[in-house]
């Protein structure tokens, strides 16, 4: 099956809410996933007005991407990352990065691929997509968190070059690893 990796925008954001929500239903370990909402995946999009000069990306607070279906044009799976900068939000703060480093980190936030379309490695896809422009956008590091037994999402974060770095409580006293890459 072939597919087409496009960027989104503001105006996917109730479609990207759609996928992610409906991969949540689907899911047999639901601690797995924290689903993103459609105001969420807005702001994630929308053009911030203030930026912190220091921080690559600079004038939004994410990217994402989408897989499209060539054959039926359905929107198959998504893609997010979030630039969190020095807050506290950052996930640099749990591996030891300082708050210099943490400004030139982004967060591998969310992906969801819709059940009848697994299997075509579009997590993979959409993820290299992101990381291509990441890369052009100055950023140095990339985090990203996953249940330590959710085989198949860790298994494409190692493929493409991620490694646990600890593994800690987050998102509401759920068990994740914390992946990093770094891109320099």
């Amino acid at each position: 099956m072939n597919f087409q990796i496009e960027k989104a925008v503001p105006s996917d954001a109730a479609a990207i809410a759609s996928v992610i929500q409906n991969c949540y239903e689907s899911m047999k370990h639901k601690e797995w996933y924290l689903p993103d909402d459609a105001e969420y995946v807005r702001d994630l999009l929308e053009p911030v007005r203030i930026f912190d000069e220091r921080v690559p990306g600079r004038g939004s607070h994410g990217i994402a991407y989408k897989a499209i279906s060539a054959k039926d044009h359905r929107l198959a799976g998504i893609f997010m990352a979030a630039f969190p900068g020095d807050s506290p939000k950052s996930m640099g703060y749990d591996i030891g990065f300082t708050p210099e480093q943490c400004r030139l980190l982004a967060h591998m936030d969310s992906a969801a691929v819709l059940p009848e379309f697994r299997g075509f490695q579009l997590q993979y896809r959409l993820m290299a997509a992101a990381e291509e422009e990441l890369r052009g956008m100055g950023f140095h590091y990339l985090t990203a968190t996953v249940h330590p037994d959710n085989h198949a999402s860790k298994g494409t974060m190692l493929r493409l070059g991620y490694q646990v770095m600890a593994t800690k409580e987050k998102y509401n006293g759920n068990l994740r690893n914390i992946m990093l890459k770094t891109l320099i």
